[in-house]
C-alpha cells in the first residue's frame, strides 16, 4: 500500500448506529426513499457538525443538471430555499423533458456535488434545499 492510499484509507472511517426513535426511523426511512442510507447518513452528519461544510465549487454545471438548477432556483425565488422532492422531481422532469425517474442521477445528483442543492429531513417529508450558486451563473 503506498503513502497515499494509507493516508485516504485512514480518513475513512465505519459508523453504525442502532435508531430505536420512532420519530427519528420514520425520517430516515422517508429520506432512504430518496437517497441511500450512507447518503442519508453523511448529510446529516455533515450538516449538523460541519454545518454542511464541502470541497465543493458552488458553480452551476451545463446541461441538464444546469438546466433543472436554475428551474429550481427560480421556483425557490433565486433567493435559496426549500421544496419538497416530490414537487422538485416533477418540476425539473416537465422543465427538462425527461422521465421524472431519471431526475435524481442526472440532475440532483451533479448539483449535489457541486453543493447547490442539499436535504432537509423533516418528521413527514423530505425537502430539497436549493443553495445560491456562485456570482455570474
Amino acid at each position: 500500500m503506498s503513502t497515499t492510499e494509507a493516508s485516504d484509507a485512514a480518513e475513512q472511517v465505519r459508523v453504525q448506529a442502532r435508531v430505536s426513535d420512532p420519530d427519528l426511523v420514520r425520517a430516515i426511512n422517508d429520506a432512504t426513499s430518496d437517497l441511500s442510507m450512507a447518503d442519508v447518513v453523511r448529510d446529516a452528519l455533515r450538516n449538523e457538525l460541519l454545518d454542511g461544510e464541502t470541497d465543493t465549487t458552488g458553480e452551476v454545471p451545463g446541461g441538464l443538471a444546469g438546466r433543472g438548477y436554475r428551474c429550481l432556483a427560480e421556483a425557490v425565488d433565486q433567493n435559496g430555499g426549500m421544496i419538497a422532492v416530490s414537487a422538485a422531481e416533477s418540476l425539473v422532469a416537465s422543465e427538462c423533458n425527461i422521465k421524472k425517474d431519471t431526475v435524481r442521477s442526472t440532475v440532483f445528483r451533479p448539483l449535489k456535488k457541486e453543493g447547490l442543492i442539499g436535504l432537509s429531513q423533516h418528521v413527514n417529508a423530505v425537502f430539497i434545499v436549493v443553495k445560491v450558486a456562485e456570482e455570474g451563473q
